[in-house]
């Protein structure tokens, strides 16, 4: 319910507070409205709209279109207290090109499984695809694909899509690989939801356990392991980077997820870090296993890696290519940004020289100056293995074995996941599946804020990233060395890992 209790006071303070956050936050809020005159202009036109009361829901509406004028995945704003209460009774994978149904949570829509979204009541998918764009801070054309799948989940978020008030009747029109078209109704479920059903696979995936990480090999013939990477925000040494770098407010949320009755002490924190299961282990296994079995192949699966904390990339690196292979490796460079809002969530801005409006170039400057003297790699320093004690423990027990790499994704590997693509590439690793909605260069890092008034809350990157900094502006994804389109996954029956069977044909393809 949309209860109407914010005046326009609070409503007008709240948008100033977001502006204050955004303007000095940000790497750089002007770019992607076209300069400070349309930023201020779109943020002027929203306070001429406010009315007398509003209820939240519709107050965040009004400030969607502010915060994604941003161009920023990384920077959004949502209601927290807004738990959706129902979810559709389909699931859309996201394409290149396009959304494909996936899942489906009701036996009646099995028949629809692999179907492509062609409209929403009779408005055109790339029409919907425009108006997303708008509501929502997105890195490029594909993740537009993954925020409109995400705003079709719920009929609150599909509302504000189509720009109606409420839905009365909802017709999804899909197009089999057949070319058939289907114009059907589908309904939301109550409740949360369950495993549904989605098509069998022809690939043996590892599971994976507390860490979201996991490994196994992909046949009897040892040919070829899998390594399986899920959302990277569960594993000890993400822990132990976040209470390094200061963002202790991580952590603390982590343990308030496991023990919400508890107020954790510092030292307490510094327990649970310490008993959080480790990805180190089994980093370990996974290459000594390899290496005991002359396994020559590694395919890394990214596409369930969301973000988190990416340190992982720097430990696959050093695991799988080894520590000469990651010094040389040219990471580009990243411009942070100190402000008020960093000190809230660090506890403190670092000490250094920054620069005007709280900029720090040194990583640029550096590494203009390693271009100068043609050097592409990064400083020879093992410095962050400082920050995962846990891992540097046990490197110099690591076998020396060196497979090849192939890294798959999907459209929705995204920030730390994205950043292990970016590495592991620089490392010679070959690429496959669908393109990532993140582009090589964005903004990341995010810093979290509240709304006084309203509640509701959000982030904002703080980092402006050049991974590639030679690439052509234009370029706003990185697409992969074999991609996969949906007559692939037709051809492949709609697999769930028809990425990983990409790279595995590939692989006894002999191609590479």
């Amino acid at each position: 319910m949309n209860i109407p209790t914010l005046t326009k006071m609070d409503m007008q303070a709240d948008l100033a507070y977001l502006v204050q956050l955004l303007v000095e936050s940000h790497p750089d809020p002007f770019a992607g409205t076209g300069g400070a005159v349309n930023f201020y202009r779109l943020a002027d036109e929203i306070e001429r709209t406010l009315p007398d009361h509003l209820g939240t829901t519709d107050y965040l509406r009004l400030l969607r279109p502010l915060v994604a004028a941003l161009r920023d995945g990384h920077t959004a704003i949502h209601d927290m207290t807004a738990a959706p209460s129902r979810h559709l009774a389909v699931a859309f994978d996201v394409m290149a090109d396009g959304l494909v149904i996936g899942r489906v949570y009701s036996s009646e829509f099995r028949p629809l499984m692999g179907t492509r979204l062609e409209a929403v009541n009779d408005v055109p998918v790339d029409q919907l695809a425009v108006t997303v764009e708008r509501l929502w801070g997105c890195d490029n054309q594909v993740h537009v694909w993954c925020r409109l799948a995400d705003a079709l989940e719920t009929p609150d978020r599909l509302v504000e899509v189509l720009g109606q008030h409420e839905l009365s009747r909802v017709t999804w029109t899909l197009r089999g690989g057949d070319g058939t078209e289907h114009t059907v109704p589908i309904h939301w479920l109550k409740g949360p939801r369950g495993s549904g059903w989605a098509a069998p696979s022809a690939v043996a995936i590892p599971s994976v356990g507390p860490t979201k990480i996991g490994w196994g090999f992909a046949d009897e013939n040892l040919h070829v392991a899998i390594l399986r990477v899920g959302r990277l925000t569960r594993y000890r040494e993400a822990a132990e980077v976040w209470w390094h770098s200061g963002y202790h407010d991580a952590v603390r949320r982590w343990y308030g997820e496991v023990h919400p009755e508890v107020e954790p002490t510092e030292i307490v924190l510094q327990t649970f870090i310490a008993e959080v299961p480790a990805a180190t282990p089994i980093l370990h296994d996974c290459l000594d296993a390899m290496a005991r079995a002359q396994t020559p192949w590694l395919i890394v699966d990214l596409t369930e890696s969301t973000g988190g904390q990416s340190v992982l990339a720097d430990m696959l690196g050093w695991t799988f290519f080894g520590p000469e292979a990651l010094r040389t490796v040219d990471t580009g460079y990243q411009i942070p940004r100190y402000s008020p809002l960093y000190a809230q969530n660090y506890g403190q801005i670092p000490e250094g020289d920054w620069g005007h409006g709280g900029y720090d170039f040194s990583e640029e400057r550096a590494w203009r100056v390693r271009q100068g003297r043609g050097l592409g790699e990064r400083p020879a320093t093992d410095a962050w293995m400082t920050e995962v004690p846990t891992f540097q423990e046990v490197v110099q027990d690591l076998p020396g074995w060196r497979p090849r790499v192939v890294v798959v994704t999907s459209a929705r590997t995204y920030s730390a996941g994205f950043d292990i693509v970016l590495t592991l590439k620089a490392l010679g690793a070959y690429h496959v599946g669908v393109p990532s909605a993140q582009a090589p260069n964005c903004f990341i890092d995010i810093l979290r804020f509240t709304l006084p008034h309203s509640g509701l809350a959000g982030t904002v990157s703080f980092k402006r990233s050049m991974a590639l900094p030679r690439l052509d502006p234009q370029v706003r994804h990185l697409e992969p060395d074999v991609t996969l389109t949906y007559d692939q996954l037709l051809a492949y029956q709609f697999d769930p890992a028809a990425g990983v069977r990409l790279a595995l044909d590939t692989i006894r393809s002999g191609r590479w």
